[in-house]
């Protein structure tokens, strides 16, 4: 008697082609906004930014004023992406904090969007390696 070879399952070329083309493409499936398509900015292009001190002229720069060049301030521009906001003044912290997350949940469509971090003390948000540029808007005393 002759031992019995195991049974392999049977598989078509066909099959063979899709499962391994879907091995080999997995990897190269990203959102378009990540290669910068459609209009959306690249993150490796994105300047990430914080913002110390919001009172008139901080606060100017960050949404938009009358007197910025900035129509919507950095906070309106695609390069921009503010990470961080800094202030002595609980109320205008949190209140542009709010802001700002608020702007990017209607921007990217997530409810409840939390990007940007809100700091009493300066040197917290310029120790955070992510952010690329800070803006300092304080008085000289």
């Amino acid at each position: 008697m002759k031992p019995q070879q195991p049974t392999r399952p049977v598989q078509t070329r066909r099959q063979f082609l899709k499962r391994s083309s879907a091995a080999l493409l997995a990897p190269f499936i990203v959102p378009a906004s990540v290669l910068g398509r459609d209009g959306a900015v690249a993150p490796s292009e994105r300047i990430t930014m914080g913002f110390i001190g919001l009172g008139t002229q901080g606060g100017g720069h960050l949404v938009g004023g009358a007197w910025t060049y900035l129509t919507g301030g950095f906070l309106g521009r695609d390069g921009v992406q503010v990470q961080a906001v800094c202030d002595i003044v609980r109320a205008r912290r949190a209140s542009y904090q709010q802001r700002v997350n608020a702007y990017y949940a209607e921007k990217f469509g997530q409810p409840g969007y939390q990007a940007c971090a809100a700091y009493n003390d300066f040197r917290e948000l310029l120790a955070r390696p992510d952010i690329d540029a800070v803006l300092i808007a304080t008085p000289v005393h």
